[in-house]
């Protein structure tokens, strides 16, 4: 056809139309194929017509319809991608396309950089990039950007911006209501980014900055605020909006009960550790999980598992246990619900200390009754527990048992705890099993979290409990791993333990391996001369071989 006389080349309006039918009638086929045609004949269509601008906006409105009418949001990045790789303007509706359909795929960094992209092509965003930028940053935790984003918009002319700009294929499939000014959803999403880091003062802030201008309020908004205020654990101010909610005939659901108790929790938790102390959020809790109950809304397991916490801080497990009980009447515990639970036993008070040991055992039962694994955390808990009531034994196999594990970070505290408890006791050889599991079994072990000090100690207690030859193993584990290490942060411990058990060998008449020990010194340039315990003994072993 185009070596006929009477042929016309279609410029771009013609394929424009052309591309919007085929769309139109689902036929996606034919309209990337003429996609592709206008690719390949880009400066050809672009040269053929007198406005460079018109065929800009041209141009960019095929590559916006082309999106707009995409079900899938892969299919719309790939054309966005093409427009960037072909250098074809960008404009509102085309980031605004893109920037929604990134964030149906939760590809949250991907919105972002859209956003920030836009504005380096000063693009001035609509509600929908903003509303949309929000969330991908709110889900992203940047509070901040969530912030400063939301001022934004509140402080941009949007009627100016959707005057002036041209909404040629923007009715894309599942695009939301534009937006002129932040609605409800958008505060609400902004308030609960606040209370993720705690910011209670901002949230209420912007409670009121919703009611001055006459956006109206609702269970999520005030959840929300409580949920901030929780994180800080300020559980009256948490009531006082419960009071307003009720003025306001709107009905606390579960997640605002549970947001309170959650508040109660950590007001217990900081409160001076003495039992009178932590009952009064203790107390408050109870009566709200009480009214709960009478308001007909069902508690779920974030409900018990924050009243089961509240309790545990409250010093007070039996009370804990009850709640366990009538949790698991209706509803499957998991590991949040056992960690509180064996908190409750590890902050035992004093005068039930003895059934601290008894607690954690059954806490144990009853996570292998529901075929729940420990975390660190409840690990952690036992272990505090156990030594509680002096059964270092019992804290011991929850070592063992952590260290077996690879997905379990044993911290330096736990570990140092048990071996030092070991050693109290007098139990040596458990003590090193402890440090064996802790040193050379656990895969987690690195340079951060390994408890060197409890080495040193074992150490010394082989030394000088007449085991120089364990003592002298346990030497050149950490010889070996200090050559390893770029950091050195085993020399400063090496030199003890050299003094330890030469000082064990000469005891024991062994001269030979002293001696040899010496050597080993110069080899890991020690000068045993600066240190002096080393340096009488190697003088008494050069008396005694010269005798020799």
């Amino acid at each position: 056809m185009q070596t006929s006389p009477f042929y016309i080349s279609p410029n771009l309006v013609v394929y424009s139309t052309a591309i919007y039918s085929c769309l139109k009638t689902s036929n996606s086929s034919l309209a990337f194929s003429l996609l592709d045609q206008v690719e390949s004949n880009l400066s050809n269509l672009t040269s053929s017509s007198s406005s460079s601008s018109s065929d800009s906006d041209s141009i960019s409105i095929i590559y916006n319809t082309v999106m707009a009418t995409q079900s899938d949001p892969e299919a719309v990045s790939a054309v966005f991608a093409r427009m960037k790789s072909l250098n074809i303007p960008r404009n509102l509706i085309s980031y605004s396309t893109a920037m929604t359909a990134k964030e149906k795929n939760r590809d949250y960094v991907g919105v972002v950089e859209l956003a920030s992209e836009a504005e380096r092509d000063s693009i001035k965003m609509d509600g929908v990039m903003y509303s949309t930028a929000i969330h991908a940053s709110r889900e992203l935790g940047d509070t901040n950007r969530v912030l400063q984003l939301f001022d934004d918009f509140k402080n941009s002319p949007l009627g100016e911006i959707t005057k002036s700009t041209s909404t040629f294929g923007s009715e894309r499939i599942g695009s939301r209501p534009r937006l002129r000014r932040p609605d409800s959803v958008l505060y609400n999403l902004v308030i609960s980014s606040c209370a993720r880091v705690g910011l209670s003062g901002k949230a209420r802030q912007l409670l009121e900055e919703m009611k001055e201008v006459g956006l109206p309020l609702d269970v999520k908004t005030y959840t929300a605020v409580i949920a901030a205020y929780a994180k800080g654990g300020e559980w009256e101010r948490c009531q006082t909006l419960i009071a307003e909610m009720e003025q306001e005939s709107i009905m606390p659901n579960v997640m605002t009960f549970s947001a309170v108790i959650t508040a109660c929790a950590v007001a217990a938790g900081a409160a001076p550790a003495v039992y009178s102390a932590r009952q009064t959020p203790m107390n408050n809790a109870i009566v709200l999980f009480d009214k709960m109950k009478m308001s007909k809304v069902e508690p779920n397991i974030v409900t018990y598992n924050a009243m089961i916490k509240c309790c545990a801080e409250g010093y007070n497990p039996e009370l804990c246990m009850r709640f366990f009980e009538d949790c698991v009447t209706k509803l499957e515990p998991n590991v949040v619900t056992f960690g509180s639970l064996m908190l409750a036993y590890q902050r035992a008070p004093d005068n039930t200390q003895n059934n601290a040991g008894k607690g954690a055992r059954k806490v144990f039962e009853l996570m292998n009754k529901y075929d729940c694994l420990p975390n660190e955390i409840i690990y952690s808990s036992a272990v505090g527990a156990f030594l509680k009531c002096d059964l270092v034994k019992s804290a011991f196999a929850v070592l063992v048992d952590m260290c077996g594990r690879d997905d379990i970070f044993v911290s330096p505290t736990t570990s140092s705890a048990v071996i030092s408890g070991l050693l109290e006791k007098g139990f040596l050889d458990d003590a090193e099993a402890a440090l064996k599991a802790c040193w050379l079994t656990n895969p987690t072990i690195t340079n951060t979290n390994r408890d060197d000090i409890s080495l040193k100690n074992v150490v010394v207690c082989l030394a000088r409990g007449g085991h120089p030859e364990r003592a002298e193993e346990w030497l050149q584990i950490v010889r070996s791993k200090n050559k390893q290490d770029t950091d050195g942060s085993l020399s400063t411990i090496i030199p003890p333990l050299y003094a330890e058990i030469i000082s064990a060998y000469e005891k024991k008449k062994k001269f030979r391996k002293a001696l040899r020990l010496l050597n080993d010194m110069r080899e890991d340039n020690i000068n045993f001369y600066e240190i002096k315990v080393i340096d009488d003994v190697f003088k008494r072993l050069v008396g005694v071989w010269n005798k020799i």
